[in-house]
């Protein structure tokens, strides 16, 4: 459960559709007054207005007394796409009397108003329905809380910025893991699951070593070795319990047509790491802009695809001048893709999602993928 709390910065008043009305009717009554010169129409018109003077003076002290205090609660802080949220509000307050209002939510730029009623003594709570329909950082908040007087003519608003924080998580793309496996069974028979791999087992064992890696512990550097070889080597575990496997999303912008597909992209990338993290393995995530994540954790590695951006990439020449690793993600291959793709002579499996490709460098082989309809 994730929740937020903030006091209310601030308040306004306004009259309620009833308010408005009997302030037209003062208005109408007074300008009949005025024209047939009736004492009893001026008497009606005073009648009218006295009655918004008096529920404004009472929706102020209601508000000015209610020191609203707001809590909001996400039954899930880390939601898929297309996941619906269950948002609570709980609103502390102090006053002496029963009185209905409402409470004005802001999901994520979606407006709701959900209505209220305080008794005394109780805190009031209120229930909003969020659908997560964007990948990404998220805020639901509630923006104002508003309290009606008891004629329904004068409402109060607090404002608030009490936020509740959400990693909206991208959804996996279904049937694309045994798409891959079958793929590369086909390719490569029995050696599918190292060329799967893209960047070979971690576990050799027997005393093997290999270059070190971010992420790695210093306790695993085998000083000796390294300083024979002048870089830093890195003991391998014996037995092997766990490989690593890398994937590459494609975030730049020459790489797609629309947002849409580049989402498509995130969705097939999260549904190859779901299936790789819980078959066991260490996975390692590249999205340019971002550090690389490397983990066995599956929420470790959704959150660096929602945080994914498609950008156009100026420095693009300099950041596809790595070696690729065995799985890449993307729209159509651009220039740029294919210059890394031809330095990455090992190859791999390039999966797109946009249009159709013509022939690939080396030992590189393409999937592609659609958004199922």
């Amino acid at each position: 459960m994730r929740d937020s709390r903030a006091e209310s910065p601030g308040w306004s008043a306004t009259l309620t559709p009833r308010g408005w009305g009997c302030a037209l009717g003062a208005g109408l009554l007074g300008a009949s007054w005025y024209a047939i010169g009736l004492r009893d129409v001026w008497y009606l018109a005073w009648l009218l207005a006295a009655l918004v003077v008096v529920a404004l003076a009472c929706a102020l002290v209601s508000g000015l007394l209610a020191r609203f205090d707001v809590r909001v609660r996400l039954d899930e802080p880390a939601p898929f796409v297309g996941s619906i949220v269950v948002c609570t509000a709980t609103v502390s307050h102090r006053l002496p009397w029963t009185a209905s209002g409402r409470l004005v939510w802001d999901a994520a730029g979606r407006q709701a108003s959900v209505p209220l009623r305080w008794v005394r003594g109780s805190d009031a709570a209120g229930v909003f329905d969020w659908h997560a329909s964007a990948r990404g950082p998220q805020e639901v908040r509630v923006t104002a809380v508003g309290i009606v007087d008891p004629l329904g003519l004068v409402r109060f608003d607090a404002q608030t910025h009490a936020v509740a924080p959400a990693t909206v998580l991208p959804r996996a793309l279904p049937g694309l893991p045994e798409l891959l496996e079958a793929e590369v069974t086909a390719s490569f028979g029995g050696d599918a699951g190292t060329a799967a791999n893209g960047i070979g087992d971690g576990g050799i064992g027997g005393g093997a070593l290999r270059e070190y890696r971010r992420g790695d512990a210093s306790r695993q550097i085998n000083w000796k070795q390294s300083a024979r070889q002048g870089e830093w080597l890195v003991n391998l575990p014996e037995p092997a319990t766990r490989s690593e496997r890398a994937l590459r999303v494609d975030c730049d912008a020459d790489a797609y047509r629309s947002d849409a597909e580049f989402e498509v992209a995130v969705s097939a990338a999260a549904a190859i790491v779901i299936h790789w993290a819980r078959s066991g393995h260490v996975v390692e995530v590249r999205c340019a802009g971002q550090p690389a994540a490397i983990s066995g954790d599956v929420d470790v590695l959704l959150r660096t695809l929602a945080a994914a951006r498609c950008e156009a990439d100026d420095g693009a020449d300099e950041a596809t001048a790595e070696l690729l690793p065995g799985i890449v993600v993307t729209g159509i291959v651009h220039r740029r893709l294919m210059r890394a793709l031809e330095m990455s002579a090992a190859g791999g499996t390039l999966i797109t999602v946009g249009a159709a490709q013509g022939a690939l460098p080396g030992a590189w082989r393409a999937l592609p993928v659609r958004e199922p309809s």
